[in-house]
C-alpha cells in the first residue's frame, strides 16, 4: 500500500532533517543535488498520504488521522469517537480494503493505458 502503511510523522521528521542537513551541513554541489532530490521525494510521499486521507471523509477520516498522524491504540481512538474497539477495528479493516481495492483497480487502469 506504498505510503498507506508508512508513517507520516517519520516523514515530516525526515524532511526536516534533510532540510537542516541541506542549510547547515552539505558542501558540495552534487550532495546538494542529492538531499534536495531526497527532500522532494518525501514532501511528494506526504503530499500524496494527505491526498489519500482526504478522500475519506467523516468517521473513516477520523480514525485514519488518528492512527497513522497521531499514533493512537484502537482503545484510545474507541475512547474519543465513542466507539467499541471491536467496531474501530472493523473500520480499519474496512479502510484498507477500500485502499487495496483503489490501488488494484489504478493498477489494472495504468496496464490499459500502457
Amino acid at each position: 500500500m506504498g505510503i498507506w502503511l508508512g508513517n507520516y510523522v517519520q516523514l515530516q521528521n525526515e524532511i526536516t532533517y534533510f532540510n537542516f542537513k541541506l542549510e547547515r551541513l552539505v558542501e558540495t554541489e552534487e550532495e546538494k543535488l542529492r538531499v534536495s532530490k531526497e527532500i522532494k521525494i518525501r514532501e511528494q510521499q506526504a503530499k500524496e498520504f494527505l491526498l489519500l486521507v482526504d478522500s475519506f471523509v467523516g468517521l473513516e477520516r477520523d480514525i485514519i488521522l488518528k492512527i497513522y498522524v497521531e499514533h493512537k491504540k484502537y482503545r484510545e481512538i474507541a475512547e474519543e469517537l465513542n466507539f467499541s474497539i471491536n467496531y474501530i477495528k472493523l473500520k480499519v479493516v474496512e479502510i484498507k480494503r477500500s485502499i487495496k481495492l483503489a490501488e488494484r483497480l489504478l493498477g489494472e487502469r495504468n496496464k490499459e493505458i500502457k
